[in-house]
Formats: structure tokens, sequence, C-alpha cells
């Protein structure tokens, strides 16, 4: 086994966009699921937030 050194933070906001990408998916299959819209509407205001508070935005 070797070892890589440290390894580089996961950028916040990427691993939001996946879970916006994903719920959005959920929507097109579901459109009338209220659980699945307020599950996409949750994500994407996460994303939101996490975008709004990095630095030059």
């Amino acid at each position: 086994m070797t070892d890589s050194g440290p390894q580089p933070a996961e950028d916040p906001a990427a691993s939001l966009e996946q879970a916006v990408a994903e719920a959005f998916f959920g929507v097109i299959g579901a459109p009338d699921d209220i659980a699945v819209l307020t599950a996409a509407d949750d994500a994407l205001a996460r994303l939101d937030a996490a975008l709004a508070a990095q630095p030059g935005r």
C-alpha cells in the first residue's frame, strides 16, 4: 500500500451540484411527487447558499 499524500479537499459546491442534478432527474421521473419536488428545492437552496458564500461571488 502506498501513501499518496494528502488528498485535495472536495469542493462542497461540486457535491451539491451533483445532488441538484440527481434531484432534477427525480423531478423528471416523478413531476407530481411533492416529496421529490421538495427534495429538489432543498438541494437547489443548499447549492445556492454554498455558491453565495464563496469568495468573489
